[in-house]
C-alpha cells in the first residue's frame, strides 16, 4: 500500500508540473500570438453599394445618382510579431459601366497587437493612432487614421444584437480633409485636380458595427453630403465637386458576421477556456499530491 501511495505521489507531482508548465506555455507564448489584432493572414473584405456624383471639367454639377459599386481590401503584406504592414485597396466602380470612378493603394506600418499605426509614409499625425478597431472594444471615443488620410474620431452610440454576437454601433460626424486622399488616388473626374484647391466636407458621416470581443467590422455606412473645392490659399469655398453615399451589402455583413463570431469563439477558447482547464489540471493534480503527501506521513508514523 505503501509503495502504492508513493508511487501515485510521483505521478501527481509529474502530472502537476506538466500541466504547470502547459498552462505557462500557454498563456506566455501561444494565447498572445494566436489572439493578436492582425494575425499573419488577416485580411477584410467589403463592399458596399452607394452613389457617387461630381462635376466634369466646364460643366454644372450634376445631382443624377449614379449607383456605384464600392470595394474594400485590406490584406497582411508584411508581417512581424511587432510591425506588420497593411495594404488597403480601395475602388469605386459606376454599377452600370463597370468604369473605375475611383482607387487608391496605399500601405501602413501597424502594431499588430493594437492596431494603431506606427507610422504612415512620414505623416507625423498617424503615428499612435488607430488603423482598426483594437480587440475588447470599450464604450468610448477612438481616434482613427485610414484612407481618408485624415484623422476622424468615432463615438459609441449604442449596441445592437445580430446572430447572437452585441455589436457596438460608433459613429463619426464632422469635418474631412479629403485633398491627400484625391491626391493619391486615381479619379476618373479630374475637373479641380490640382494644387491650388483643397478638397473639403464639413459633415461627412461615418457609422461602423463592430464585435467588441475581435475587433471586427460588421457593417458599414458612409455618406458625404459634398466634397467642395476650397482655396488652399485663402480657405474660400469655390464649387461643389462631389456627393457619395455607400454602405455595406446584405452579402457582406453576413460574411462578415459569420466571420467576426467565428473569431469571437475563438479568442474565448484560447483566452478563457483552454488556461483554465490547464490551470484546473494543475491545481486538481497539486490538490491530489497534497492528499497522498499526507496519507504517507500518517502511514509512516
Amino acid at each position: 500500500m505503501y509503495t502504492w501511495n508513493f508511487g501515485l505521489k510521483k505521478n501527481c507531482i509529474i502530472a502537476t508540473i506538466f500541466f504547470l508548465i502547459s498552462f505557462l506555455t500557454w498563456e506566455l507564448l501561444a494565447e498572445p500570438n494566436l489572439t493578436r489584432r492582425i494575425p499573419k493572414d488577416w485580411s477584410f473584405e467589403a463592399e458596399y453599394l452607394g452613389n457617387l456624383v461630381w462635376a466634369e471639367a466646364g460643366e454644372e454639377f450634376s445631382h443624377q445618382k449614379n449607383l456605384t459599386l464600392y470595394q474594400r481590401l485590406w490584406k497582411v503584406r508584411e508581417w512581424q510579431s511587432d510591425q506588420a504592414v497593411i495594404e488597403d485597396n480601395y475602388q469605386i466602380f459606376d454599377v452600370q459601366t463597370g468604369e473605375m470612378m475611383w482607387e487608391t493603394k496605399l500601405h501602413y506600418r501597424i502594431d499588430p497587437g493594437n492596431g494603431k499605426i506606427i507610422s504612415y509614409d512620414k505623416i507625423p499625425e498617424a503615428t499612435g493612432l488607430y488603423y482598426i478597431f483594437p480587440q475588447n472594444v470599450q464604450r468610448q471615443d477612438y481616434t482613427f487614421f485610414n484612407s481618408d488620410l485624415y484623422p476622424y474620431t468615432m463615438q459609441y452610440q449604442r449596441t445592437e444584437t445580430r446572430d447572437g454576437l452585441d455589436l457596438y454601433v460608433f459613429s463619426f460626424l464632422g469635418k474631412i480633409d479629403f485633398t491627400r486622399a484625391y491626391n493619391l488616388a486615381y479619379v476618373s473626374s479630374t475637373a479641380g485636380l490640382t494644387e491650388e484647391y483643397k478638397f473639403i466636407v464639413e459633415d461627412f458621416y461615418r457609422e461602423i458595427w463592430v464585435e467588441p470581443v475581435t475587433g471586427e467590422l460588421v457593417h458599414i455606412i458612409e455618406d458625404d453630403p459634398g466634397d467642395y473645392l476650397v482655396d488652399a490659399a485663402t480657405g474660400e469655398k469655390k464649387s461643389l465637386y462631389a456627393v457619395w453615399s455607400g454602405k455595406t451589402t446584405g452579402n457582406t455583413v453576413n460574411y462578415l458576421l459569420k466571420k467576426a463570431k467565428k473569431r469571437h469563439w475563438q479568442i474565448r477558447l484560447y483566452r478563457e477556456w483552454i488556461p483554465t482547464i490547464l490551470l484546473a489540471a494543475t491545481l486538481f493534480f497539486l490538490a491530489m499530491t497534497l492528499l497522498v503527501h499526507i496519507r504517507l506521513r500518517r502511514g509512516a508514523v
